[in-house]
């Protein structure tokens, strides 16, 4: 009898412990939802649903179906995306992701309802859109780390005067430029900045002190509207200074074929947002697979995209509960590891994350990784 009563309660424990086990499992397997606001519709840059279909590629690659994408379309109007975030918020997400660019990024962030909802953004560097909504963090680095690029391309170039091409009218153009200047020229270089607006008319005549005076370097963090118009400037006055920028050009391979029209004599330093060399066990297998399921190969947009996933899947998984209060305290206190653009993230102050400033140099043909730049 004594062992009949230890036999049952042995099986009543192991019943309670599948009990928890299964209710666990239930709990995890609970639909978490994610709204994507991007550009899906712009028929000039594509990279926006390529970075929805790498999100799509790691939730699959990781056979996580507790996440679900709902992604939405805006054209970059206030009122398309307050339309696109009342749209996800109906169908109530935990998380969102969006921000093509930094003023798109802080409107986002504006509209958001601070106290339930996590915003991460995967390409705005500016740091306005954690100020705007303390829930929100960026995939990039701020944009005033992009100083440290000039700073090492100065040096390595030999450059003893810079020009900046500022565009004023776009927030986080206008905070970078501004670093970039105040940066340089405490560090002694001669700076000479052309202040220029979006769909500047009088473009030509504004940087052709930039040609008559053969400033040698010229930093464009801007959109590929002023580096397409700048480009066209060269060709026309055979004027061939070193080119510095950011992402805001477009991947590498399409400037060098839409903009390198003299492979031999332009020169173009970028900060992107991955090391394209890196072969890593764990960035090779998902490279490899995601080029075995789509037959392309992965760039720095999809890079980005696949880490915005990576983070969402890893955040979802090591958090006690879903709430919001309980995710936000994970995005601000783990170390996350295994990315493409950086070995890992760990979330500083505004949102933006420790990692590398990964950098190319374009000329002739190619687009070479330059190095990756420590910025504090």
């Amino acid at each position: 009898m004594k062992n009949f009563k230890v036999v049952t309660l042995a099986i009543f424990f192991a019943f309670l412990g599948t009990m928890k086990v299964s209710t666990a499992i239930e709990v995890t397997k609970k639909e978490v939802k994610v709204g994507v606001i991007f550009r899906l519709n712009d028929k000039y840059n594509t990279f926006p649903q390529k970075m929805l279909k790498a999100m799509e590629f790691a939730l699959d690659f990781h056979q996580e179906s507790s996440i679900r994408l709902y992604p939405v379309n805006h054209d970059g109007s206030a009122l398309s995306l307050k339309k696109a975030v009342d749209k996800v918020l109906s169908y109530g997400v935990k998380l969102i992701v969006g921000g093509e660019t930094s003023s798109d990024a802080i409107l986002i962030s504006r509209m958001i309802p601070k106290e339930n909802v996590i915003f991460i953004t995967p390409t705005a560097s500016s740091h306005l859109v954690h100020r705007s909504n303390s829930n929100s963090f960026r995939m990039m680095l701020d944009g005033s780390k992009m100083k440290h690029l000039v700073r090492e391309v100065l040096h390595n170039e030999k450059c003893s005067e810079l020009g900046v091409l500022h565009n004023v009218s776009k927030p986080n153009a206008d905070y970078i430029s501004k670093e970039i200047i105040k940066d340089a020229s405490s560090a002694g270089t001669k700076v000479l900045a052309v202040t220029v607006l979006a769909d500047e008319k009088d473009f030509s005549r504004k940087v052709k002190v930039l040609a008559d005076r053969r400033i040698p370097c010229i930093s464009i963090f801007s959109f590929e509207s002023d580096f397409r118009q700048f480009i066209a400037f060269m060709k026309d006055s055979s004027y061939f200074p070193i080119l510095i920028g950011g992402d805001g050009w477009g991947n590498n391979r399409s400037v060098l074929n839409k903009y390198f029209f003299d492979k031999k004599k332009i020169k173009a330093y970028r900060a992107l947002y991955w090391n394209n060399n890196n072969r890593d066990a764990y960035s090779s297998k998902v490279r490899r697979s995601y080029h075995e399921k789509y037959k392309v190969k992965m760039n720095a947009f999809t890079a980005i995209g696949y880490d915005t996933a990576k983070l969402i899947i890893d955040l979802v998984n090591s958090s006690a509960t879903l709430s919001p209060e309980i995710l936000m305290k994970t995005l601000r206190s783990k170390k996350f590891k295994n990315f493409l653009t950086t070995d890992y993230i760990i979330f500083g102050e505004e949102g933006s994350p420790s990692k590398l400033l990964h950098s190319y140099i374009l000329e002739g043909e190619k687009a070479v990784y330059w190095k990756g730049i420590s910025v504090p």
